[in-house]
């Protein structure tokens, strides 16, 4: 996509106030039959007086897996939980993903001051295997799942009170720790099972509304992918995905742990890139330019129509059919496990024009 600021940001505006095109005669707007939460941490704790942990604590992340421990319900706190919020621009209300979610003031009854700060320690994957290293954004951006980013997948987190310039030394204190211990606490990530109609499932209806103005998708050689007749609830795997299924509309299903990554196990099939995402700025929370903002599907991109103030692009729903409204958030903010900040397991991209 552009990386004109001024095109996406008349992109956004479209995507947060107008209503999606109809879809096709079908009601509906989720498919799930087995929704669930999934998502285990262990989590360790140094308020200054030495290590704790708390192990198998449920979480879609570190923050919701936090907040269900003693660690965060048995003393004062105060942490950023807000996941998203509205603001105003050019007379109107929009939404977007709050950065600083999961950042940490106040915990165990110790308020950062001066120096002496929550510090965050995560064990993920930097290239060469799993390692403890310093915490670079909230904690509500470090995910228990294997199909994650690298640098913020992590199903081990730890949370230290202290002067940040002693990381090093207290990395080396929370390994002995751990060490220690007379059982195994370190957790594995969770991965996504691909089951029908299991927890991970996403349903996805995709469709070209453009083919008559000569906008065609490239679907990629040999892309197979499991279609799903919502009103029969048949699964058709190992399904051949054809141009002519995307310009009449097909309904497809995919496993992540969240939208985003169940959107790339529907239609990345093989070494297929048929839907690409831009993570240049390589931050976690689904934004502009962030997390899940995506350059293209099927090779159709963002298009502006000069003459006619016009933008011809991906537009995103939650559900299908008729009338559904516009998301407000792109789709990696959302998942369909029940423990997610965001729980939508249905969605509608149509390739369409939207006037400005």
């Amino acid at each position: 996509m552009t990386g004109n600021k001024k095109i996406m940001t008349a992109i956004l505006a479209i995507a947060m106030i107008a209503m999606a095109v109809p879809v096709m005669g079908v009601i509906g707007s989720d498919d799930s039959e087995a929704a669930g939460p999934a998502g285990q941490f262990t989590i360790y704790a140094n308020d200054g007086a030495g290590w704790q942990y708390k192990i198998n604590v449920e979480g879609y992340n570190a923050l919701l897996a936090l907040k269900n421990t003693t660690i965060y319900t048995g003393y004062t706190h105060n942490i950023d939980e807000v996941y998203d919020y509205q603001y105003p621009y050019g007379g109107e209300l929009y939404w977007d993903i709050n950065a600083d979610y999961g950042t940490i003031t106040t915990l165990m009854n110790k308020t950062n001051s001066g120096s002496n700060t929550w510090n965050v320690f995560v064990y993920t994957d930097t290239g060469s295997g799993f390692t403890w290293d310093i915490g670079i954004d909230a904690i509500g951006w470090y995910k228990p799942f294997n199909d994650y980013m690298d640098e913020y997948a992590t199903a081990n987190i730890a949370l230290w009170y202290g002067d940040s310039s002693n990381a090093s030394t207290m990395t080396t204190s929370l390994i002995n720790y751990i060490n220690s211990l007379r059982m195994q606490t370190i957790r594995s990530l969770t991965p996504v099972t691909i089951t029908q109609g299991g927890v991970f499932e996403h349903l996805f209806n995709i469709r070209n509304n453009l083919s008559s103005l000569g906008y065609d998708p490239d679907v990629a050689s040999g892309t197979t992918v499991t279609k799903y007749n919502p009103q029969t609830g048949v699964y058709t795997p190992n399904y051949t995905l054809t141009i002519n299924d995307i310009n009449v509309g097909v309904f497809i299903v995919g496993y992540g742990s969240d939208a985003s990554t169940a959107l790339a196990n529907a239609i990345n099939t093989g070494s297929a890139d048929n839907v690409i995402f831009d993570n240049a700025l390589d931050v976690p929370w689904p934004s502009y330019l962030g997390y899940s903002w995506m350059d293209s599907m099927f090779e159709l991109i963002t298009v502006e129509i000069v003459p006619l103030a016009e933008y011809n692009y991906w537009t995103l729903s939650e559900g299908y059919g008729s009338g559904i409204p516009l998301a407000n958030f792109q789709i990696g903010a959302y998942s369909a496990l029940t423990n997610a900040p965001l729980v939508q397991g249905t969605f509608s991209y149509i390739y369409d024009a939207s006037v400005m």
